[in-house]
């Protein structure tokens, strides 16, 4: 990895004390804060966009709600309890390798996973995120009424030696 990004990925974890995971999975907070980022603009733990080992070859989820990020279904059903309507969604999907690539199989287990996610009755082993965030968009389903899914965004991201920053293999932004 570039010394460059190596620095702000060690940055990071130190920020939030994440020392104790390996090389391959920091680079996931990593991508995921940085994607989020993007996106939403307040203060958040890497940790809690980031899938655990049994993760369906999806690194990242976030479900962004009214400009704010759900993390529990609690705070979905909270966030459309309000009088508001129109309350635009987004919900990203990550899935981030250290290497200079991904292979073809990472990625069709990355749309196999998402395949599975979206079906709302998934399949394949979910960690604690995974289950969380389709509870999530099972509460933004039900309040379809209230809300506008903005759109999904799908990123697969590698670490190229010979950049400072991540770069984006594919971006998939879908309006529905």
């Amino acid at each position: 990895m570039h010394i460059i990004l190596q620095k702000n990925v060690d940055e990071l974890i130190s920020d939030y004390e994440l020392e104790e995971y390996s090389d391959s999975k920091k680079f996931e907070f990593f991508c995921n804060f940085c994607s989020i980022s993007k996106k939403y603009l307040g203060r958040f733990n890497p940790k809690d966009i980031t899938t655990d080992a049994d993760d369906a070859a999806i690194d990242g989820i976030a479900i962004i709600v009214d400009g704010e990020l759900i993390v529990t279904s609690d705070d979905a059903e909270q966030i459309f309890s309000t009088h508001k309507s129109n309350l635009v969604v987004e919900i990203v999907f990550v899935q981030a390798k250290s290497g200079e690539s991904f292979k073809k199989e990472e990625i069709a287990n990355f749309s196999m996973g998402l395949t599975d996610f979206l079906s709302l009755e998934p399949h394949l082993p979910n960690g604690k995120l995974n289950t969380d965030s389709l509870n999530i968009f099972k509460v933004v389903l039900n309040n379809l009424k209230k809300s506008e899914i903005e759109g999904l965004t799908l990123l697969s991201i590698t670490a190229p030696a010979e950049l400072t920053r991540p770069k984006m293999k594919s971006k998939l932004h879908l309006k529905l």
